[in-house]
């Protein structure tokens, strides 16, 4: 691996990845540049390899899935590596929010934000909201990790979920830090 020296750091070639965005006013055929954004926050785990980064612009954001769909953003098989991790993150000074207030799910679980088979993995700055339980009594879960490791979540909201706040499973060494719950409902 060639080497790059920039401002006396030494970053290995294989770290500098691609650049994506992701913005309300944009398109999932674009190509993920900041001019030519994105439009979903799941678009990313289409593209994203070890060493790349995303930035995901402020507004609202729908997941634009039916009452019957069980994950409403899911980000699967992301694998970055110990020098090459993929980081997927608020614009700076900017507050991207999932809400998903807007749609009254029918399915048993439902999840608002998937992370599963992925390894190497940090996401910052987010906030999931608004995803409320079915009078049926499913089981809600605002932010969940599977089967996957070495992962960082920083900074991330989850709150207004009629269940669950965070959630991990068959994962390991999964770090959350300043984090936020709040306003959890399983009345149901």
């Amino acid at each position: 691996n060639p080497a790059i020296i920039t401002d006396s750091i030494t970053v290995s070639a294989s770290a500098i990845g691609n650049t994506y965005y992701v913005a309300t006013n944009g398109n999932d055929a674009n190509a993920g540049t900041i001019s030519s954004p994105f439009a979903t926050w799941e678009k990313l785990s289409a593209v994203m390899v070890a060493g790349d980064i995303a930035y995901i612009r402020g507004g609202t954001y729908r997941s634009g899935k039916s009452a019957a769909t069980d994950v409403q953003c899911r980000f699967s098989n992301l694998n970055g590596t110990v020098t090459d991790s993929i980081k997927i993150m608020a614009y700076p000074g900017e507050k991207p929010i999932l809400n998903l207030n807007d749609v009254l799910h029918t399915g048993s679980d439902v999840y608002g934000f998937y992370l599963q088979n992925s390894k190497y993995v940090s996401i910052k700055g987010l906030r999931i909201t608004g995803l409320a339980q079915n009078p049926s009594g499913n089981v809600i879960y605002g932010f969940i990790i599977e089967n996957s490791n070495n992962c960082r979540i920083e900074l991330v909201e989850v709150d207004n979920i009629g269940g669950q706040g965070f959630f991990s499973f068959n994962s390991n060494d999964i770090l959350y830090k300043n984090c936020d719950v709040h306003h959890l409902d399983d009345r149901y």
